[in-house]
């Protein structure tokens, strides 16, 4: 995750906000996806930090005349990013 901030933090101070904001979504899916496979709420907290900054950058993207992202599978442009549901798996334990 900490690769991913720089990266999106480069792209962001570069004006590219429709690619820093991909960028967030992607880490975003990721951690929940992690999230919901280890039982990690620090993993859900990382992915609720991505979220506020899709909503941040979709406000740049607008103000810079862009169009907002389309997550795939949805129909409208994402404006702070609701959380695309991503099915949960069984948390299984090791012994």
């Amino acid at each position: 995750m900490a690769e991913g901030l720089k990266q999106i933090d480069r792209l962001y101070q570069a004006r590219r906000y429709e690619d820093a904001w991909w960028l967030a979504y992607e880490l975003e899916q990721a951690l929940r996806e992690v999230s919901h496979l280890t039982g990690d709420d620090a993993m859900a907290e990382d992915a609720n930090l991505m979220q506020r900054y899709q909503g941040v950058l979709a406000e740049q993207i607008g103000s810079a005349g862009g169009q907002l992202p389309v997550p795939e599978g949805t129909s409208r442009p994402c404006r702070g990013c609701p959380v695309t549901p991503v099915p949960a798996a069984p948390v299984l334990e090791v012994k």
